[in-house]
């Protein structure tokens, strides 16, 4: 939702919703779920997916493996 799509007879209700919906997202970055902006802002939840942007996939990552991680996952190399 734009500042532009807003029509004049409703301006100030659209700019209500247009902050709602800019603390909604900064809440979504801060980690907050959906439910919890939902049940904060009095915003409904479709309106929340067809205004927020995804959330970014999260990368897998594999952490360090020791040597003794190592040895026990493959017994060729402890010959």
């Amino acid at each position: 939702m734009e500042a532009s799509s807003c029509r004049t007879p409703r301006t100030a209700w659209c700019l209500r919703q247009l902050a709602k919906l800019a603390h909604a997202a900064h809440r979504r970055e801060s980690g907050h779920t959906v439910a919890e902006i939902v049940a904060n802002t009095g915003i409904t939840r479709t309106t929340l997916y067809r205004h927020l942007p995804p959330r970014p996939a999260e990368t897998v990552t594999a952490g360090a493996v020791t040597a003794a991680e190592s040895e026990e996952s493959d017994p060729a190399l402890t010959d």
